[in-house]
C-alpha cells in the first residue's frame, strides 16, 4: 500500500487527486459479503462458492469470519473470480450446523 500519509488533505482543504487515486485504487480492491454454509457436522464440511461482484486481476487474499467457537471457517481455492468457502463442526458433534459467515477480500481490482 503506498505511502499517503505525507500528503493527507488537511480539513476543509481540497484533495489532491494524486492522493484521492492512491486512495481510490486501494479502496476498490477491497469487496466483502455474507455466505450461509449448511450442514457442518464434525465429520463432514459445509462447502459453498461464492462469486466476487468484481473479479480481480490476481487471486485476492479473503478473510472468513468465524461465528461460533465450535466451527471452524476457511476459504480455499481462490481464483479471481470465486473462493470455495468450508465450514465444520470442531467439537465431535454430528449434528449438523448452520451459520452465517462474513468474508473480506483483498486484492488488485481487474
Amino acid at each position: 500500500m503506498p505511502d499517503i500519509a505525507a500528503a493527507r488533505p488537511v480539513a476543509g482543504a481540497p484533495i489532491e487527486s494524486a492522493w484521492g487515486g492512491q486512495v481510490h485504487d486501494q479502496v476498490a480492491g477491497v469487496q466483502v459479503g455474507v455466505v450461509t454454509l449448511t450442514g457442518a457436522t464434525s465429520a463432514a464440511s459445509a462447502v459453498a462458492t461464492v462469486t466476487f461482484p468484481r473479479p480481480y486481476a490476481t487471486p485476492p487474499v479473503v478473510i472468513l469470519g468465524l461465528t461460533s467457537p465450535l466451527v471452524g471457517a476457511a476459504a480455499d481455492t481462490i481464483t479471481t473470480t470465486s473462493f470455495r468457502a468450508l465450514a465444520r463442526r470442531l467439537d465431535g458433534v454430528a449434528t449438523a450446523f448452520t451459520g452465517t459467515y462474513s468474508w473480506v477480500a483483498i486484492g488488485t481490482p481487474a
